[in-house]
């Protein structure tokens, strides 16, 4: 897996620690300004093959190119309009924790959904 930070505002120490946690490396591409250039945060949305994003424009995006998204969301989110999913972003996949919990089945469940398309990745990849 490669992790590509889209996280438009001051996150630096945030992905430092998430790189320390879980022994990954997520790239961030500088010369992209993911606040203030939307066709560079366009392309490098589109050039994903999934993105995790919380309720944000980062989802949005997403949702608007057609990328498969997981928007980690609370209960009061409206961009489902009581529905299931996302109308009018199919690609969309709400993950949402219930009003009494907090966020560890939530983030448990996109775990397992990320375990399960590396998994499906690694076996359809050829060696």
């Amino acid at each position: 897996l490669v992790f590509v930070n889209l996280q438009y505002d001051e996150s630096r120490d945030e992905i430092a620690e998430a790189e320390r946690l879980f022994g990954i490396r997520i790239h961030s591409f500088d010369e992209v300004d993911l606040l203030n250039d939307l066709d560079g945060a366009a392309a490098l949305t589109a050039a994903c093959d999934l993105v995790v994003s919380a309720p944000t424009s980062v989802s949005a995006m997403a949702g608007v190119l057609g990328v498969p998204c997981y928007r980690i969301t609370v209960p009061e989110d409206w961009i489902d309009l009581g529905a299931a999913r996302v109308p009018f972003f199919p690609s969309v996949t709400l993950f949402k924790r219930r009003l009494e919990e907090g966020w560890e089945r939530v983030i448990d469940e996109v775990a397992q959904k990320l375990r399960e398309l590396s998994a499906a990745n690694a076996v359809t990849r050829p060696s």
